[in-house]
């Protein structure tokens, strides 16, 4: 704290030590005439420094005391700014003006070096969505060729059998992409839960078939303990479950070096109506912790025994992330470890309930031998799809292959579909006096983007249903889009349940029934 005695005239009276040391000169009566010449001409304000301190004097006359920033010039030309403080008493009978000053740097410092650590968010976030965006596209090819290819149900078994497990690994692949994404959704806060239903099954087998690579030639024997009454369906975040899962799950298999690994799960009664408690446990034989490191186990960036496991892949992004995304579900996790015994890790999750089919004894049987494809074709639910050969569609999107792609799964439904290879082409269209049951139109496109050619054709008059479809999945992308003249939104790559649910919405619930 520095300070300085003024009397109402604006003339220096007196300072203190700390005013001589931090402008290094000798005396008092040195630095009240060199004042002016540690400032510079003008304030932050704009005003001039001699205007700034007689409007702040007149002001702490008139109300006691003002408060404003103040800027110094220190010898060597660093600025030196503070928050100063203009005081008015009366002394021995005469009024004064005493201004303490506090410096501000180590305060403007910490802003700064904050303000750069949001920069670098922000710029982090913008990276991991377009990193996002850009890998998304090519697997909305390599996911949409082989459902198209599945929907047409004339393969030999083995090859029926080979994209099944495409189509697994594709999605198993969006779901670390999503992991990739979500480091900067747990950094500032915008993490999401999307609840839908979702079969048990699939996420069983998608599960297992991911992780079982990591096993390799260790020995280990992977014991898979699921009760053959746990639900068909439930209503969660299945993305989020699967997360979890998958990073508990890989974790037990890369630190155990031999022995087993128990993937088990069941559900708990829950006191809330039309709920359940979906019962996760995952243990293991490995390595294990000591209770120091349990301490530490959801801290970002952290690894144990670095010696021991530095060919063992891994960010120590996983456990933070799992933890974070219990939370978020309203769930708990709980750890148990031994350092050389092993790991047993318990998660608890609240999910509503969806029917009332259970896994059943087939699938159960067919999951304890690992019969994934089996498990598949009994389980995974089959699309009825309805002929709507009096629908109309256009797809708008500048790259190929998606165009192939939502031409090959909208083929089963008999529906007229036509395609655009940019905004400015659909708008071509409309003009001309086309219309269509959906406009499926992409997002992200050189030239104009989907967002401004809705406007566009918006503005021209037309009203009927445009679904956006895009590769960003970032949180609050459905509203915006809704905010923007669309009716809805698919993301990349297609989900074939969602374009399913899209066409009975805008085209067959909308058909005029037949007069009779």
């Amino acid at each position: 704290m520095f300070m300085e005695f003024w009397d109402v005239n604006n003339t220096m009276l007196d300072c203190n030590q700390k005013m001589l040391e931090i402008f290094g000169v000798s005396d008092i009566k040195e630095f009240t005439e060199r004042f002016y010449e540690f400032s510079p001409p003008y304030q932050p304000c704009g005003m001039s420094s001699y205007e700034k301190n007689i409007e702040m004097t007149k002001l702490a006359i008139e109300n006691g005391h003002s408060r404003s920033e103040w800027m110094f010039i220190l010898p060597s030309g660093e600025e030196l700014p503070s928050e100063a403080t203009w005081v008015h008493i009366e002394h021995l009978g005469k009024s004064m003006i005493i201004v303490y000053s506090q410096d501000l740097r180590p305060v403007k410092a910490a802003i700064k070096k904050e303000q750069l650590a949001e920069e670098k968010s922000l710029a982090k976030t913008r990276f991991l969505a377009h990193m996002s965006h850009e890998i998304r596209t090519p697997m909305n090819a390599v996911l949409g060729i082989a459902e198209i290819q599945l929907q047409k149900g004339n393969h030999a078994p083995e090859t029926e059998e080979a994209f099944l497990r495409i189509c697994s690994a594709a999605k198993q692949l969006l779901y670390i992409i999503n992991d990739i994404l979500d480091l900067s959704r747990v950094a500032t806060g915008n993490m999401e839960i999307i609840p839908a239903v979702y079969d048990m099954a699939s996420l069983i087998v998608d599960t297992v078939q991911l992780n079982q690579m990591y096993i390799g030639d260790k020995k280990i024997d992977f014991i898979l303990d699921i009760d053959s009454l746990l639900p068909l369906c439930l209503i969660g975040d299945e993305l989020r479950i699967k997360q979890v899962l998958n990073n508990l799950l890989s974790n037990a298999i890369k630190y155990t070096m031999q022995g087993k690994v128990t993937f088990s799960m069941k559900t708990e009664a829950s006191h809330v109506p039309g709920e359940v408690i979906l019962l996760i446990r995952i243990s293991d034989t490995g390595q294990g912790m000591a209770k120091e490191q349990l301490d530490d186990l959801f801290d970002e960036f952290r690894r144990f025994n670095l010696t021991t496991n530095q060919y063992i892949e891994g960010s120590g992004l996983g456990m933070p992330i799992t933890h974070s995304l219990v939370k978020l579900m309203h769930g708990i996790i709980e750890v148990e470890s031994e350092l050389g015994k092993g790991s047993d890790f318990t998660v608890r999750i609240p999910q509503r309930i969806h029917g009332s089919g259970t896994l059943g004894e087939e699938a159960f049987l067919r999951l304890q031998k690992m019969e994934i494809s089996q498990v598949l074709k009994v389980n995974v639910p089959k699309i009825s799809r309805y002929s709507m050969p009096y629908g109309r569609v256009l797809v708008v999107d500048d790259v190929d292959i998606n165009l192939y792609v939502a031409e090959g799964i909208l083929a089963p439904y008999k529906i007229a579909v036509e395609t655009a290879c940019s905004g400015s082409e659909a708008i071509e269209k409309i003009k001309s006096g086309q219309v269509y049951n959906i406009i499926f139109m992409d997002h992200m496109m050189p030239g104009m983007d989907g967002i401004e050619a809705v406007k566009i054709i918006r503005n021209m008059g037309y009203a009927h249903p445009i679904v956006a479809l895009t590769a960003n999945a970032i949180k609050g992308i459905e509203k915006m889009f809704l905010d923007n003249g669309f009716s809805g939104f698919i993301s990349k790559p297609i989900d074939i349940h969602k374009i399913d649910d899209c066409l009975r919405r805008f085209i067959r619930d909308r058909q005029t029934p037949p007069v009779n």
